[in-house]
């Protein structure tokens, strides 16, 4: 994931949880941005291990 993407999806994430904030009401949404930060977190953690397979240095953050 380049780093374009990963703001991108952390800025989808940041406006999920904006709205859930928002509307209370809606589990529905809460439900959704957690699953989107733990898919991140696979993402980063996958591109690490990848990385430290290949005996690449990891950037921060």
């Amino acid at each position: 994931m380049s780093a374009h993407d990963r703001e991108l999806t952390k800025a989808a994430i940041t406006h999920a949880y904006d709205e859930a904030v928002t509307r209370p009401e809606s589990a529905q949404v809460y439900t959704q941005v957690a699953v989107a930060q733990a898919l991140l977190e696979v993402a980063d953690a996958i591109r690490d291990l990848a990385a430290a397979e290949r005996g690449e240095q990891q950037m921060p953050g």
